[in-house]
């Protein structure tokens, strides 16, 4: 898993100093409109944010620095070192979530994975990745919601 999860493994310290505050917010405002239910996370990352999840989840990285950081934060997870597009996960989750990761998968691509394993989901993207255009399409077949500097494109 050479590439973007070396660059993450290298950055864990940075990653949470960053970002933990801000999304940690936008963890409970998704969670609180997923509901309840089993949780697939794209993108668990060090899971500083694992304490609003309830019940059981899977939550998949590609940098193991993270999930070591994450599985002394994540009893209630299996975490899962590998990349989501290789496919091997399975339906049945009752919700699903990526923050600030579809930008690496790509939108389309993290759209499909969340629609085929999960009843419910949110896929973000990095409001500066997003046009105008884009959203108003989005927004004729999805929900879309924007919390600070993401869009989060609902599905059912």
């Amino acid at each position: 898993m050479e590439g973007l999860g070396d660059r993450y493994d290298a950055s864990v310290e940075a990653y949470e100093k960053l970002y933990s505050g801000i999304n940690t917010r936008k963890y409970m405002v998704l969670l609180d409109r997923l509901g309840d239910g089993d949780l697939l996370e794209i993108g668990i990352g060090t899971g500083y944010h694992c304490h609003l999840i309830n019940g059981y989840g899977v939550g998949v990285d590609i940098s193991l620095e993270s999930l070591k950081r994450a599985s002394e934060r994540c009893g209630n997870l299996d975490l899962v070192y590998g990349d989501a597009r290789h496919g091997f996960l399975r339906p049945g989750f009752r919700r699903g979530l990526a923050v600030s990761t579809c930008h690496h998968i790509g939108l389309e691509k993290c759209i499909e994975i969340l629609g085929r394993l999960a009843e419910r989901w949110a896929a973000g993207l990095l409001s500066k990745l997003v046009s105008e255009d884009l959203l108003h399409m989005l927004s004729e077949k999805y929900g879309v919601l924007r919390l600070w500097d993401e869009v989060f494109i609902l599905g059912p």
